[in-house]
Order: structure tokens, then sequence, then C-alpha cells
């Protein structure tokens, strides 16, 4: 099977920002692992609904102010900005790398997260 790991990636990416969250978990491999400085490291689908699930309960809006995909095979880098936003009007703007590998079957496989949480943090008062 030809993969477009670029399209698997921004539809991943374009599910979480819509809180689609099952549309999310349909792109992830039944085995995913995402390791992201803000939660444990978590694997499986379940997991993975859980960890957006948090994400997206925490903030009543999620945007990317930027976001761009370098692939290398089925690897990608996503470079990205992304605004968070609570209910009470508060901001946090987060800077980072994701890391994706994309199986055989267009899943993603795992993703690994670069960025300082400081900011989610700060803006959850904790």
């Amino acid at each position: 099977m030809d993969v477009n790991v670029a399209a698997v990636i921004n539809a991943s990416q374009d599910a979480l920002v819509e809180r689609d969250v099952d549309r999310y978990v349909s792109l992830m491999a039944e085995d995913v692992a995402i390791d992201d400085p803000s939660a444990p490291r978590t694997t499986g689908r379940e997991a993975a609904r859980k960890f957006a699930e948090g994400l997206l309960g925490l903030c009543s809006e999620v945007a990317f102010l930027d976001r761009k995909v370098f692939v290398a095979g089925r690897s990608a880098a996503m470079r990205f900005t992304l605004r968070c936003r609570t209910a009470s009007g508060k901001e946090a703007v987060v800077e980072g790398i994701d890391v994706f590998e994309v199986n055989e079957a267009g899943l993603v496989q795992s993703c690994k997260s670069y960025y300082d949480p400081t900011p989610l943090g700060a803006l959850m008062g904790g």
C-alpha cells in the first residue's frame, strides 16, 4: 500500500482541532504509542482516546497557528505552533515538533512530541 504520510498526519491533527476524537482514534494503529511531555507515555487506541479527551478537556479551543510536515519515507516531523484557549479566555501558545511513524496500513504507529509544557501548565494554574 502506498501511504500518503503527510495526509495521514494532517488528518489526525485536523481531527484534534475539530474535537473529533473518534476520527482521531480511527487514524491510530491498535498499538499506537504516544510520548508527550505533558502526560505519561500511552500505548493503544483507548489510551490515545483518553489522551485526546484530556487535552481537549483542558481547552475550549485548540488551533494551529502554524504547522508544517516534513516526510522521510513513512516517518515525518511536524513543526507546529499551537494556541490553546480556556473557556474563561486564558490562552497559551506552544511551539514544538512531533515525530510520527505511519505503518503500512496508513495508521499512526507512534508520535513523540518535543515541546515545553510549561505554558499549558500555567494556563491550567499548575
